[in-house]
């Protein structure tokens, strides 16, 4: 029952993970959208001051990917930190294990990573989603087979890695490695 209990931290954290990030998805895309609209507005304006014609804007703006909604950078902007965040609270999570820390500090940082890992998940679903209405289930489940397999490969390493490195050490590693490979967000 005690060791049951130290799963309930990470998992109420996932939960709320992933019903606050799909909540703040939507409000941001619809703040964008908003955003977007006014500025497109504006640039009809501009164009149409600049002697085009009602159907020449209506096709520079259909056809000129300028004026097109950047719906990667939408659903991924917030991802960079909360990707962040999670690393480090991996991090601390697996220096508490290291130094044999209390049980509710072991707790509390695993449930403070656990929060803002899910985060890119439902991040990333959303966004196959919206890219790939008609393939959704598809696009989602490459997604997790991909996820999956990552993590296999990861705890394939970790009795080997923690026997040269400690927890510790492990943890660090994956955790300033998950940071840099966010840097690849911005490649989007």
């Amino acid at each position: 029952l005690d060791i049951g209990l130290c799963y309930l931290p990470a998992g109420i954290c996932t939960l709320i993970s992933v019903v606050s990030t799909g909540r703040f998805l939507n409000w941001y895309y619809r703040r964008q959208m908003t955003k977007h609209n006014l500025w497109l507005k504006k640039q009809e304006i501009k164009l149409l001051k600049e002697g085009h014609t009602i159907n020449e804007v209506k096709e520079i703006i259909d056809n000129d990917s300028f004026y097109s909604f950047n719906l990667p950078r939408v659903r991924l902007a917030p991802a960079f930190f909360t990707l962040l965040l999670s690393s480090a609270g991996f991090i601390s999570f697996g220096w508490c294990l290291r130094y044999k820390a209390p049980l509710p500090a072991v707790l509390v940082t695993s449930g403070f990573g656990s929060l803002f890992s899910n985060c890119i998940l439902t991040m990333s679903t959303t966004l196959i989603v919206d890219l790939y209405p008609s393939k959704a289930s598809t696009g989602t489940g490459c997604l997790n087979l991909f996820r999956c397999f990552m993590s296999a490969s990861f705890i394939a390493c970790l009795t080997r890695m923690n026997k040269h490195m400690t927890y510790g050490g492990v943890f660090t590693f994956m955790g300033v490695f998950s940071a840099f490979a966010s840097l690849l967000l911005y490649v989007l």
